[in-house]
């Protein structure tokens, strides 16, 4: 799978744009005045329930595809969506069982998100010794076969124990989370000092969004020992077990939850070795508040990489595995440096200098909308092209366009740079490889529109298990593809460039996948109506030639969408054992496995089959 991602770019250029913006307010307060309506962000719905991944993700990061693209903050603008008025009641009785053992659950309220701003949520009665309860929706936006947002909240203790996408069906059923205690022992190589090791355990990561959802943090005791009660989403066999040595990740772990809830727990032994960088000036002096961020080339795509700054004496310590490393130092005012280092067991020290910005360094231009007139107000970031996206982070460089769309700012790395503009009614430009060569640069915004994607699932027969809608919005016109999760249906994609787009859909909570068309509209919101069809799961494990099982490796299940979408959408990464899960629109398919160089093998595949794909 690609490292570079529109939505990883996005989050970059967001990210500075904030930290820019932050300073704008403290320094110009005239100015913050003048532009208080444009700047100031739009605020999301009061009724609307936030979902698990928008609770658990990181404050320094802008949350774009894992948020729920049906919960946009409400606009001021003339196709905002006003309260339905009063209608017909649509009576539902419900299940509430829990999830290892069908047994009914009593005490605990359901509530139902509404799709529109201004409604108030549907709520429950409490759910009786057998699990039932009962859900009046009133008014006229509600009906049979709808896919929403439901919570479930133990009224006693008022724990939430559940969240997540339901269908609204006649005796529909909610799967509680099982509540289990997660144990086990971490050691470490950093001897003679023991850290206090900080662990987040996160469910399986989700193919369109790549977002993995919090179940749980702890912290070892001086003996590495560590014992968390946590709420396992139903279904989960195996959590991802994030390793953090003085607040940054160093190693990552893909632990069965049967060892997990086991008496004595899981072991686990974390190599490390200290990565010393010594940051200098051109004149050899200490560089402080210098920005370094490092991954391996190995490392998963979803890991946010550590961060850290070096210190009065131009220093910066890592605990980090022995591996091959990408590096990224930067700091405001100097040259970034990008660098490859392959770091030992028994660490390394290392010395790097940054030269400071000069007027040879300079980049100027303009932004323009697509009709040629310019675009004020929009952020333009350059930052070195790193093979790790969010690396390039380090060593960006960002300002404002004028009134007259110019812009003017200095930045140069050892990587080649790249300059993005983004703006609130246009989206994120796609990217310019740039030479501070003279030249004057005229980058080209596209105005967006909003698309509204409804898909109709009454069809189908069966339960909606645990899982999101997970999208894919591939223009005709051949540039890259969005993709995204959705948490209730219909739901909204906005900033989309004006174009044609083919839609695809899948539904992993109901094995089922739906495909369309839409035409967006420049300022305007325009709908797209899909029917779901079902889809089958291709189950089985990836092998070399002599039976041993391959992990981290790519599956795609192709044939039946063009490789834009199923790259995205029909897609699993192989565990430890070689396991894999994908969903196919067809009952058969051709899997192919790949890892980051490209295909390793392809294979005819059938579901219910017990599927051995052997590598040669």
């Amino acid at each position: 799978m690609g490292t570079r991602s529109r939505t990883s770019r996005l989050f970059q250029v967001l990210a500075v744009a904030v930290a820019l913006g932050i300073a704008l307010w403290v320094l110009r307060p005239r100015e913050r005045e003048e532009h208080k309506v444009e700047s100031s962000p739009s605020t999301p719905s009061s009724s609307a329930a936030p979902t698990e991944d928008e609770q658990s993700a990181p404050s320094s990061e802008p949350a774009l595809a894992e948020s729920p693209a049906a919960q946009e903050p409400a606009s001021e603008t003339a196709d905002t969506v006003t309260a339905a008025p009063p209608g017909p009641s649509l009576r539902l009785r419900g299940l509430v069982l829990r999830a290892h053992d069908q047994s009914g659950v009593a005490g605990v309220r359901i509530t139902i998100t509404p799709l529109r701003a201004g409604d108030e949520p549907a709520t429950s009665s409490l759910s009786n010794a057998l699990g039932e309860f009962e859900l009046e929706l009133s008014g006229e936006h509600w009906r049979i076969g709808q896919v929403r947002t439901a919570t479930a909240i133990d009224a006693q203790t008022g724990a939430q124990r559940f969240q997540g996408p339901v269908r609204l069906d006649p005796g529909f059923t909610l799967l509680l989370d099982e509540l289990v205690t997660l144990r086990g022992r971490v050691a470490t190589s950093l001897r003679p000092r023991e850290p206090r090791l900080e662990l987040t355990f996160t469910r399986p990561t989700t193919p369109a969004a790549r977002v993995r959802r919090f179940v749980a943090s702890a912290r070892t005791d001086e003996t590495g020992w560590f014992e968390q009660a946590a709420r396992v989403p139903a279904g989960v066999d195996v959590l991802r077990l994030s390793v953090a040595v003085d607040g940054r990740t160093a190693a990552l772990f893909d632990a069965p939850l049967e060892q997990l809830t086991s008496p004595s727990g899981i072991d686990l032994f974390v190599e490390l070795c200290e990565l010393r960088l010594f940051v200098r000036d051109a004149n050899g002096a200490p560089l402080s508040g210098a920005e370094l961020r490092a991954a391996a080339f190995d490392s998963d795509p979803d890991d946010f990489p550590p961060v850290a700054a070096s210190d009065e004496r131009g220093e910066v310590r890592l605990a980090l595995p022995a591996a091959d490393y990408e590096l990224c130092l930067g700091k405001s005012g100097y040259c970034s440096r990008v660098e490859h280092l392959q770091l030992p067991p028994q660490g390394a020290e290392l010395e790097l200098a940054l030269d400071a910005l000069a007027a040879e360094h300079e980049y100027f231009g303009v932004v323009i909308d697509d009709a040629g007139a310019p675009v004020e107000r929009a952020f333009v970031a350059l930052a070195p092209r790193t093979y790790i996206e969010e690396l390039s982070v380090a060593g960006t460089d960002g300002l404002r366009t004028d009134a007259q769309g110019e812009f003017r700012l200095r930045a140069c790395s050892s990587a080649e740079l790249e300059l993005t503009a983004f703006h609130r009614e246009f989206g994120l430009s796609a990217p310019l490889a740039v030479r501070a060569d003279g030249i004057r640069l005229v980058v080209q915004l596209r105005r967006t529109g909003k698309l509204d994607v409804d898909v109709l699932t009454d069809a189908l027969p069966g339960e909606f298990r645990d899982g999101a809608l997970e999208y894919v919005l591939a223009p005709t016109d051949g540039r890259e593809p969005i993709s995204g999760v959705a948490y209730q249906a219909p739901f909204t994609v906005g900033e989309l460039p004006a174009g044609d787009y083919d839609v695809y859909v899948t539904l992993p909570g109901m094995r089922a996948c739906a495909v369309g068309f839409a035409s967006v509209e420049a300022n305007r919101s325009s709908q797209a109506l899909l029917a779901a069809q079902g889809a089958s799961w291709l189950e089985g494990r990836v092998l070399d030639a002599d039976g041993a099982a391959l992990g981290y490796l790519d599956v795609i299940a192709l044939d039946a969408w063009p490789e834009t979408a199923a790259q995205v959408l029909l897609w699993s990464r192989t565990d430890r054992e070689g396991r894999f899960h994908v969903l196919s629109p067809r009952a058969t398919a051709r899997l192919s496995v790949r890892d980051d160089e490209g295909e390793l093998s392809s294979h005819a595949a059938s579901a219910g089959e017990a599927l051995e794909l052997r590598l040669p």
